[in-house]
């Protein structure tokens, strides 16, 4: 069992108001401001249902998209399957652990997107992770991902959040409590996932619970430096400015070092 597990299903449901355009449009800006003149190849870590990978491919990018969950590649495959055979050849999705996959290949950008990072809950897990992005990158290539945010999460405290979704059969509620373990830098966001189908009134639940991590930009140069990855920029996600109290979201830019 992955965190995504029965959770997965619904992913796309869930965040049909996720502007997956407006957000490649905005990595892409990074890219081009950060990355060497003729970046072509990415690795997506973390690439879930594949969404951002496709936007990007659609660019001109080639993609490669790993995710943990075998449901959320199969899904990304499943959009996969109806692109353009030219589009097709630029993207493909496998499963694998961000912490440990090791593709034989480098790439000029590696991107870990809709907090990817903060699921690397233990020291241990994000060092893992960044050696991952390393060793993937070709010289001069970059690292862009984003995080929980630390002074936001522990001004603005996580507060339970219901969401609801509609598809042409079925009504879809989803509860999300969060319990903080502020000792660990962490909150665990307990799911409550409600489904009823339109046709016949019957309803299917499912709970599960996705522990996150925090982040403080000190903390985030520490594993930085032990990974010999320099931190280039941090900035509030989908803007230009500095992180503030209210920036719960955080991207990195980053590049590895040469030696």
């Amino acid at each position: 069992m992955t965190v995504f597990d029965r959770y997965a299903a619904y992913y796309d449901e869930m965040y049909t108001d996720k502007d997956y355009t407006a957000e490649a449009w905005y990595v892409e800006t990074l890219i081009r401001a950060h990355a060497q003149p003729g970046t072509a190849s990415i690795l997506d870590l973390g690439s879930g249902t594949g969404r951002h990978a496709i936007e990007l491919a659609s660019r001109g990018y080639s993609v490669r998209g790993i995710d943990v969950s075998d449901t959320m590649v199969a899904l990304a495959d499943s959009r996969k399957s109806i692109l353009s055979d030219d589009l097709k050849g630029n993207v493909g999705f496998s499963v694998g652990d961000v912490r440990s996959i090791r593709l034989g290949v480098q790439f000029d950008v590696v991107l870990a997107l809709f907090h990817v990072a903060s699921y690397q809950t233990t020291d241990d897990d994000f060092r893992a992770f960044l050696e991952t992005a390393r060793l993937h990158l070709r010289p001069g290539g970059i690292l862009i991902f984003d995080f929980w945010y630390g002074p936001a999460v522990l001004s603005q405290r996580p507060e339970v959040r219901i969401k609801r979704a509609e598809t042409e059969n079925k009504w879809v509620v989803r509860i999300a409590e969060p319990v903080p373990q502020f000792e660990d830098k962490c909150v665990v966001v307990k799911y409550e996932i409600i489904d009823c189908l339109k046709k016949t009134g019957v309803a299917t639940r499912i709970n599960e619970e996705h522990k996150m991590r925090f982040f403080s930009l000190p903390e985030l140069q520490l594993f930085a430096g032990m990974a010999r990855i320099d931190i280039l920029s941090t900035r509030e996600w989908m803007k230009a400015s500095d992180p503030t109290g209210d920036s719960w979201s955080v991207c990195v830019i980053a590049r590895a070092k040469s030696s």
